[in-house]
């Protein structure tokens, strides 16, 4: 016998029901054969609304099918506006359908793209941060990280931090052994204005992966955002790799007060690369500082391309009045 389309409230609770044992479930039906077939005709000539029409069909019948789970994974696509944060009929279809589905096993792009809109579903009914503790994800493992990791992408898209802290938090419940997410964690907590926890999570990391360049860079950046000196000492160690790391280390000791540290590094990357604008412009902030105003002037004028060191040119120019400690406190945090 046919079985109508479930559009009421029942019918999708139906569909959340967890899957009888398999010993139980029954052989598939003829009803069932026809609607899924009908399914992946309606997808290979590429229309998944008239596809959705019939796995609710064939849902209706055996929601756990392996053949069912598989179809309605080709009801999502990275290219479809319908399927965005703010959910969408076929979204929805494939979120109620149980869960895990071993059948993506052999199909890992599509079990990526599963996890992405489903995250994009979820994250449309998470309105708080606390909402993430009643997401349907159970599962323990490597999956369970990865969707939380997801939730925690787009969060940071719409700006919520929290939740985003929040489902990174989950994602390293589930998953301990993945470092990503603690190292995404850590970015957010710094965002947040957190520097202390991003610094003690990149700390760790590092222990575990000490010639990890970007990562090194990043706890030396939660260090500066900490107010803490043992950024110079991290970026010091990395200006041996390039003169794009001494620049950093000129600009975190402008950052953190430390003028003549500041020029001291300025003159060591202009030795080995005199035409670096970056550094023109360290050295001449680092002497308005100082109050050497004179030598300033044509450091500044050779890192004009660099904002601070123009604006830091424009005053001197202008209002010899102006004293080294304000032209430091206002030009050193733009960069």
């Amino acid at each position: 016998m046919r079985i109508p389309i479930l559009l009421s409230a029942l019918g999708a609770c139906l569909l959340l029901a967890p899957p009888a044992p398999a010993a139980s479930q029954p052989r598939p039906t003829r009803t069932l054969e026809r609607a899924l077939d009908r399914a992946e005709r309606e997808l290979d000539q590429d229309r998944p609304e008239r596809a959705l029409r019939w796995l609710r069909r064939a849902a209706a019948n055996a929601p756990t099918d392996a053949r069912l789970a598989v179809l309605a994974t080709r009801l999502l696509s990275p290219d479809d506006t319908a399927l965005t944060a703010s959910g969408g009929p076929r979204a929805e279809f494939v979120l109620a359908l149980p869960a895990p589905l071993p059948a993506l096993a052999d199909d890992p792009e599509r079990a990526r793209l599963r996890t992405r809109w489903l995250a994009s579903f979820l994250l449309a009914e998470a309105e708080t941060a606390g909402d993430v503790a009643t997401f349907p994800i159970t599962l323990q493992d490597a999956e369970g990280a990865r969707w939380l990791r997801w939730i925690a992408g787009l969060a940071v898209r719409r700006d919520d931090l929290g939740l985003a802290q929040t489902a990174l938090e989950r994602a390293l419940q589930a998953w301990p052994q993945d470092p990503a997410p603690r190292r995404e964690l850590a970015m957010v907590l710094l965002a947040r204005g957190e520097p202390l926890g991003a610094v003690s999570i990149l700390r760790t990391l590092r222990r575990t992966d000490p010639d990890n360049v970007p990562l090194r860079v990043e706890l030396a950046g939660a260090l500066l955002a900490a107010g803490d000196d043992g950024a110079l000492t991290e970026y010091g160690a990395l200006a041996r790799l390039g003169p794009e790391h001494a620049v950093r280390h000129g600009l975190a000791a402008l950052e953190l007060g430390q003028p003549h540290r500041a020029e001291e590094v300025a003159r060591e990357v202009l030795e080995a690369a005199p035409n670096t604008d970056a550094a023109w412009a360290i050295l001449g902030l680092s002497l308005v500082a100082q109050g050497r105003l004179d030598e300033a002037r044509p450091a500044l004028r050779r890192g004009v391309s660099d904002p601070a060191a123009r604006a830091a040119l424009h005053r001197l120019e202008g209002t010899e009045q102006e004293t080294p400690a304000t032209e430091h406190t206002e030009t050193t945090h733009v960069y």
